[in-house]
């Protein structure tokens, strides 16, 4: 289903993996899903550690300063898409994957300009389902709607077969529920 390998180079250490809605335009990918069919995504999930958290976020050009609401801690971080592409796990499938590799660096939050000065503020609840220390289910929640993906925190020493197979397995349960 997924090879992780080809979406991975000397710089990936990020790896998202996004349940998609069939694929209209070429130019626009709806990741949004219902809540009925998060409902059944989580009561299938084999994870009991989880953890819900509110941020808001400010992003200025490849910047984003990140707020953690509960915690009053904060991050600065720059993302940089490596790769990215669609995959229909199967014919009769109605739902997509959209998978993005990147360079995620976490930098000193000195680094971000002054909060008059941004392109986007956004505020949203990410609830993290965690599978291993490296793999974790997503469900994130703004004023848009909710999306879910798969996050794989990527190092060249880890067996990357291993993590294949989990990441295979959890997209598996999930598109049951298609």
């Amino acid at each position: 289903m997924i090879s992780l390998q080809s979406m991975i180079d000397d710089n990936t250490n990020l790896i998202e993996i996004y349940i998609a809605n069939a694929i209209a335009d070429k130019n626009v990918i709806d990741i949004g899903l219902q809540s009925e069919y998060i409902e059944k995504i989580l009561e299938s999930l084999p994870v009991k550690n989880s953890k819900t958290t509110d941020f808001t976020t400010y992003s200025r050009n490849a910047l984003v300063y990140v707020y953690d609401m509960s915690n009053d801690s904060q991050m600065v971080h720059s993302k940089q898409l490596i790769k990215n592409l669609i995959i229909k796990p199967h014919s009769s499938s109605t739902m997509n994957l959209y998978v993005a590799s990147y360079k995620n660096s976490k930098l000193p939050t000195h680094l971000f300009p002054c909060l008059s000065d941004i392109d986007d503020k956004s505020e949203f609840k990410l609830s993290e389902y965690k599978l291993s220390n490296r793999v974790s289910l997503i469900i994130k929640t703004d004023q848009y709607g909710s999306y879910v993906y798969i996050e794989y925190r990527h190092s060249p020493q880890v067996e990357i077969e291993k993590v294949e197979s989990t990441i295979n397995n959890l997209i598996k349960t999930i598109l049951k529920k298609d």
